[in-house]
């Protein structure tokens, strides 16, 4: 299961796996993007959320959803600080930020790599979290998660086009009745 910083008017907490984003379209519910023929953008855009484990304070990781001005601050952060990566070999990214209402934009305090306080998530348990959040296929032992969700994505077109249908697309009759 993931949290999201969606209540919270402060978070601080340190990037203990990698980060995955993924286009999603809201109807409803959270769907994937479908990519380059995906109906869906034809009425809304797709939201940017990112998906990552990270360890609070006291160091046991928990999966998190992001949305996309944390994850823009942050790495607005990071190039400030020249920081290149999310975590190392035996390092994770701190990140400490806020806002001053749940409607405002996240605004990044502190960010430094610091020596890992939990365990790492790898990116096999991370991929695992977010294909049963969306209900998606696993990844190929050799598929890296970038060609994995370009191959999965376009599965999602026909849930998406039926989610369209209560936000005015229409099935049209081509079949004139005198």
């Amino acid at each position: 299961m993931f949290r999201d910083l969606g209540k919270l008017l402060g978070f601080t907490g340190q990037f203990c796996s990698d980060v995955i984003t993924l286009p999603v379209h809201y109807f409803g519910r959270s769907i994937p993007c479908a990519g380059e023929n995906c109906e869906a953008c034809l009425y809304r855009s797709p939201r940017r959320l990112s998906y990552c484990a990270l360890c609070t304070p006291h160091g046991v990781p928990a999966m998190y959803e992001l949305c996309e001005s944390f994850m823009s601050s942050v790495i607005e952060g990071m190039s400030a600080v020249g920081a290149e990566v999310f975590r190392d070999a035996t390092r994770g990214l701190v990140v400490s930020a806020k806002r001053a209402s749940t409607r405002n934009a996240w605004c990044v305090e502190r960010l430094e790599l610091v020596s890992r306080r939990g365990q790492v998530v790898t990116m096999v348990e991370l991929l695992g979290a977010v294909t049963r959040l969306y209900r998606l296929p696993l990844p190929l032992p050799s598929e890296e998660w970038q060609s994995w969700f370009e191959r999965v994505r376009v599965e999602q077109n026909d849930l998406l086009k039926a989610s369209l249908l209560p936000f005015g697309r229409r099935k049209v009759d081509l079949h004139c009745h005198n």
